[in-house]
Order: structure tokens, then C-alpha cells, then sequence
């Protein structure tokens, strides 16, 4: 079986209803976030662990570039 065979397979329509959902709301999840979250909702997964699962990942993602750019930024000059 493939890998696309194993996946639920998720309605192109409601995809784009999502997206321009997500967009209005200014979520900032792209159509492949979007479709990798309804797959996992209709895949069973609790739809409150999902979005704790993506804030959590938004917070170390912002903690990591919040550090890089701490890492490569220059003293102020007075």
C-alpha cells in the first residue's frame, strides 16, 4: 500500500473553504498545514490536542528565531 493510499482522503472543496477560513482569521496555515490537520482530525486525532500540538510548535519556533536572531545580532551603537 502507499504511502498516498494509507491517508484519508480530504474533499478538495472543504479544503478550500479551510483555507479561506484560515486566511480571514489570519491563522497562518498554508493549504498543506491545513490538509495535514484535517487528515489528522478524520483520522481520529482530538481536535484540542491538535491545536495545542501547533501552538506549542509556533511558540519554539518563534523561541528559536527569537534566539538565532539574539545569537546574530550586533550591540547597539549610542
Amino acid at each position: 500500500m502507499s504511502d498516498n493510499a494509507a491517508r484519508p482522503s480530504t474533499n478538495p472543496e472543504a479544503l478550500e473553504i479551510m483555507h479561506e477560513l484560515s486566511t480571514l482569521l489570519d491563522c497562518g496555515l498554508d493549504r498543506q498545514a491545513l490538509q495535514a490537520a484535517m487528515e489528522l482530525l478524520e483520522s481520529g486525532v482530538s481536535a484540542e490536542a491538535l491545536a495545542t500540538a501547533v501552538i506549542e510548535l509556533r511558540r519554539k519556533q518563534q523561541q528559536a528565531t527569537a534566539d538565532v536572531g539574539v545569537v546574530g545580532s550586533t550591540p547597539r551603537q549610542r
